[in-house]
């Protein structure tokens, strides 16, 4: 039977339904205002420092069910179009037959011998176009090496969840008191939200104590930790998917 991409679309579409079920969850998490910040005053030092007060945890696991088939789906998708190029090009794919990722140059006429074979060689070169090793500065945050890093991780385990960023946080300082005098701050907004953990601190010149009131409510991003260092967001890789796809289009019109 003749290639053609429907079931690569599915595949992508269900990706896409299960990044909106894990948005959906996390969202809802974040509207609910579960964290809350506590301020303490240290009168030898002079320092106020903001911690966390953490009201509700989010739904771990809901969360890395919808996100694991999330990836899961967009991977196969992937591999599903490797099948349907060989089927195109009236040939039988077999057992290897694939989507390579490959992050060296050096390694791509080994790493996707088997796995595009009996894909034209039109479109074996297009696959070969989005590969990883066209980024060498950095290879490893190409959104195919991502996919299929997290994609790896993902069949062993659920990911561990971080909370990479602090999206929302408003703290109003009464400066009155202390006008005119400096004031030193530091905030560790970095870090991963722990119950306790800081959130920020400061003192005036003269380390009087200060009213401090929070004006608006802290929200936060919830991630999950991948190893990587690198700060990405579904959406991308399964934009990055569907532009992939789209190029293999003219392989399958009659």
């Amino acid at each position: 039977m003749p290639g053609d991409l429907s079931g690569v679309l599915a595949k992508i579409q269900r990706a896409d339904d299960h990044r909106l079920e894990y948005e959906e969850l996390a969202e809802e998490f974040a509207a609910g205002e579960p964290y809350g910040i506590l301020t303490e005053y240290d009168p030898e030092t002079g320092w106020h420092t903001l911690r966390w007060h953490v009201l509700r945890e989010p739904p771990l696991l809901q969360m890395g069910l919808a996100f694991g088939d999330m990836i899961a789906n967009l991977r196969s998708s992937l591999d599903y179009l490797a099948w349907q190029l060989v089927l195109a090009a009236g040939n039988r794919p077999g057992r290897r037959t694939s989507f390579p990722v490959v992050r060296r140059a050096k390694d791509w006429e080994v790493q996707s011998r088997s796995a595009i074979e009996g894909i034209a060689p039109e479109w074996a070169a297009v696959i070969e176009e989005r590969q990883p090793y066209h980024r060498p500065e950095r290879p490893s945050v190409h959104p195919l090496a991502i996919l299929e890093h997290v994609n790896n991780l993902n069949k062993h385990r659920f990911l561990p969840v971080a909370v990479l960023s602090v999206t929302q946080l408003g703290v109003l300082i009464n400066v009155e008191p202390v006008a005119g005098e400096t004031i030193e701050s530091q905030d560790f907004l970095d870090r991963p939200i722990t119950p306790g953990g800081v959130v920020a601190r400061f003192r005036v010149a003269s380390g009087a104590m200060v009213d401090v009131v929070l004006n608006v409510p802290p929200r936060a991003r919830v991630s999950f930790d991948d190893g990587l260092d690198y700060d990405w967001h579904p959406i991308e890789l399964i934009e990055w998917v569907r532009e992939t796809v789209a190029q293999f289009e003219p392989a399958f019109r009659e």
